[in-house]
């Protein structure tokens, strides 16, 4: 019963655009920031798809259009949403400390693009089950909503991941609404959408308090492995000591 109740509040809550609207209207910056989000997410890859399936299908233009844009314009795209909603969270939250050097501040957009590449991999692999596929489609655009404001308050990635394994049906119910169009949009239209509203979604859950919110019934382990796999990555990739940022 308790995790029904989290649901609902989760939903609810995903719908006070109110806040979000007055941050729009209020900020020039804000509205061009989603602007560049809404060109870049969904009239881009939607013009350029219409364009794809207005030639007959081959076996080469297929190839073609998964390697010449689908996947290229997957981590263009990653990397470019990443700099606008970390751009967007900085500024209608809390920022980080300003004695944080440029070398640590490009070490954390580093690896947030790491772990949203590693969720969405996973939520890949797990479309092979449609139940288990909706359930992480709902969760990971709640964690993507949430994850910005938890980094602008200097909270490290391991806290965030335990709080939301924690309170996984309040995350759920927070995502329900992009999760269902995103089940049942076919593609790319489901990616752009969530890509964009991604954004969006920032906005609403800053106002968010959740200090207070009761834990579920019981926890569930969602994210750790992507958030092992981005920290071996990262620590590949990078100086070990930009590492300390992660750990």
């Amino acid at each position: 019963m308790k995790d029904w109740v989290l649901f609902k509040t989760g939903v609810l809550d995903s719908l006070r655009f109110s806040y979000g609207y007055r941050v729009f209207a209020n900020s020039s910056t804000i509205r061009w920031f989603i602007y560049q989000s809404f060109m870049i997410n969904v009239v881009l890859p939607c013009t350029i798809h219409c364009i794809y399936l207005g030639y007959p299908t081959s076996t080469a233009l297929q190839l073609t259009y998964l390697l010449a844009w689908l996947i290229p314009s997957f981590f263009i795209r990653l990397v470019i949403n990443t700099l606008l909603v970390n751009e967007i969270s900085s500024i209608i939250t809390t920022k980080r400390s300003t004695t944080d050097s440029i070398g640590t501040m490009m070490a954390t957009v580093l690896y947030d693009i790491c772990l949203v590449m590693f969720l969405t991999l996973q939520s890949l692999f797990l479309s092979f089950c449609p139940p288990l596929y909706f359930i992480h489609s709902c969760l990971l655009m709640s964690f993507i909503s949430f994850d910005y404001k938890w980094a602008s308050h200097n909270i490290l990635v391991p806290r965030r991941i335990q709080f939301f394994n924690q309170h996984w049906s309040y995350f759920i119910g927070f995502g329900f609404i992009l999760g269902t169009l995103e089940f049942l949009l076919p593609f790319p239209y489901n990616s752009s959408l969530l890509s964009f509203m991604a954004s969006i979604m920032l906005i609403v859950s800053n106002q968010l308090k959740l200090d207070n919110l009761e834990c579920s019934d019981y926890t569930i382990d969602i994210f750790t492995m992507p958030n092992y796999l981005s920290s071996l990555l990262f620590d590949k990739v990078l100086c070990s000591c930009y590492s300390a940022v992660i750990k």
